[in-house]
């Protein structure tokens, strides 16, 4: 499998909705360019930011179908393929395969709560069926189980296997998969602060995968400082991220409202389409945009339009 070029910022994507709940395509694709045009190292679409569980599999590939058309080969483009049964996951993959993505980002299903060894198997039979590489996705939060790094090294075995997104909020198990796992796949997980800047620098790890690129340029300027051992400019842009991530987030979830409804209103507070979210989660209120204002004043953000 063709080893990817991957590294630095992919936000996980946000999908515009109208209020009425329909996908807002021409939004949606301004919203990319928007990502685009500030430089991002890579979309991740159609993930837990990207609601995909509101959606049904023809509306995600209906966004597949999109995203490729206007970024394919432009940069580097992971599909989200999560899913309830591995055959909807499969068929996921072959429409990101058809319309070209650079690879896939997998989770166990949520609700399952699988042992190491049920994993174990559900990747090892996408991997039998899939023709593009794969991203693990280490999801506790999101899926109930923080996958043993023992079985995400026998996992990283599998000959599709490419990379890793590690969203554990164990710091030591953090580390210990990272150590494990750093010689033979792509690691994401590292945050843009001076503990992201440390594992990347002493251990291993290729950058940030999540969030939804709210900060724009911030991000690109952040790696950008990093890799040219440039601490002390990096450490300025992370500083930014991290008042970002402790004024609104807490252990990945929001603190004035769903993470999700909090990227969007930034979005939309800043002039872009980050649109509405889908029942059953809610917009953030008012009083909560009054804190999305005052971040963007702070940080002298510029408005979009």
């Amino acid at each position: 499998m063709v080893k990817l070029q991957l590294k630095g910022y992919i936000p996980a994507v946000t999908t515009t909705f109208n209020k009425d709940g329909s996908i807002d395509m021409d939004g949606w694709i301004t919203l990319l360019n928007w990502l685009h045009q500030e430089e991002m190292h890579g979309f991740a679409i159609s993930g837990s930011t990207g609601e995909w569980f509101s959606m049904s599999l023809d509306e995600r590939k209906l966004l597949f179908e999109n995203c490729g058309k206007h970024f394919a080969r432009k940069l580097q483009l992971i599909e989200g393929c999560y899913a309830m049964t591995i055959k909807e996951s499969v068929w996921l993959a072959g429409v990101a395969a058809q319309n070209g993505f650079d690879a896939i980002l997998i989770t166990v299903p949520p609700y399952l709560r699988p042992n190491d060894r049920e994993a174990l198997h559900f990747f090892t039979e996408i991997n039998k069926y899939v023709n593009i590489p794969i991203i693990i996705y280490n999801w506790p939060i999101g899926v109930g189980n923080d996958l043993s790094t023992s079985v995400l090294k026998e996992i990283s075995r599998l000959d599709k296997v490419v990379a890793i997104k590690n969203s554990t909020p164990d710091l030591k198990k953090f580390i210990a998969d990272l150590e494990a796992l750093k010689d033979d796949l792509l690691v994401f997980g590292a945050m843009p602060s001076p503990l992201g800047m440390g594992l990347m620098k002493f251990i291993g790890g290729e950058g940030t995968m999540g969030a939804a690129g709210v900060l724009g340029k911030i991000y690109k300027n952040f790696y950008g400082a990093f890799w040219s051992n440039d601490y002390a400019s990096a450490s300025k842009f992370a500083a930014i991220d991290n008042d970002l991530m402790s004024t609104f987030f807490k252990n990945y979830e929001g603190i004035y409202g769903h993470s999700t409804a909090t990227f969007k209103a930034f979005f939309n507070e800043r002039g872009l389409p980050g649109g509405y979210v889908r029942s059953p989660m809610l917009d953030l209120e008012d009083s909560a945009k009054v804190h999305i204002r005052n971040f963007i004043k702070k940080h002298n953000l510029p408005k979009i339009n």
